[in-house]
């Protein structure tokens, strides 16, 4: 059997129109909440965004303070080493006196010294000095600091101080630790054994020697040079050097 509908046209309209009406008003309030949900979303990134963008801003005003005080730091420690510098160049040329006491203390009494002569060598070409775009460059104290070295560099005249030892031993062993001794003390940069010979005109058992010694350079000087015939006679050839 088949079921008649007896109703209107018009009512089967109506209700379908009625059930239209409800799938779009669901989907109308769907589509609303889904816009209210991306929008506090999107209202609560952005108060973020925005914690962080001033956290930010504080952040780079306190780089942009510590940089400058870095500067400022910066340029009172240049100054402060152009002083420090000058400072340590006031206590150079060591007194000769203190010289003496650094070769003379370690000496054994197998050795005996015929001569020690203390001078300066002369620098070699091109000395290390400040150039003069880093004074220009420098800030007022600096190139105070730096005027007056460069002042008393050229009064006292650029160079290393060495100092020539010639004497007789009948001990070989106790001459080299007398050199090894040498570079142990707190003035002295390099110390060198130039030459040893035996005695000719004895039983063989003395020996000549000659020792050059390089003194510590102040701040700024020439270091010695690593030439060990630099400013000095022909070095002792290694058969002349160990006698024993």
């Amino acid at each position: 059997m088949h079921a008649i509908d007896f109703l209107p046209s018009a009512y089967r309209q109506r209700r379908r129109q009625r059930r239209d009406a409800r799938w779009r008003l669901t989907a109308l309030c769907a589509t609303a909440l889904l816009l209210a949900v991306v929008t506090t979303i999107q209202h609560f990134a952005r108060m973020a965004l925005e914690e962080h963008h001033a956290v930010v801003r504080a952040q780079t005003s306190v780089v942009q303070t510590q940089t400058a005080r870095l500067r400022e730091l910066m340029a009172l420690r240049q100054a402060a080493a152009a002083k420090a510098t000058l400072l340590a160049w006031l206590s150079h040329p060591w007194p000769r006196s203190q010289i003496l006491a650094c070769l003379v203390g370690p000496l054994p009494e197998s050795l005996t010294l015929n001569s020690l002569h203390i001078s300066r060598e002369p620098p070699p070409p091109n000395p290390a000095l400040p150039a003069p775009s880093q004074q220009a460059a420098a800030s007022p104290p600096q190139q105070s600091y730096l005027k007056d070295l460069e002042a008393l560099r050229t009064s006292i005249g650029p160079g290393t101080v060495a100092a020539q030892l010639a004497g007789v031993t009948s001990d070989p062993t106790a001459l080299h630790e007398y050199l090894a001794s040498l570079t142990q003390q707190d003035l002295i940069a390099r110390a060198e054994l130039l030459g040893v010979d035996r005695l000719s005109d004895d039983d063989g058992t003395q020996f000549r020697f000659s020792i050059r010694v390089w003194v510590k350079p102040a701040p700024g000087q020439t270091a010695p040079s690593s030439n060990p015939s630099a400013g000095s006679p022909a070095a002792a050839s290694p058969a002349a050097a160990s006698p024993g």
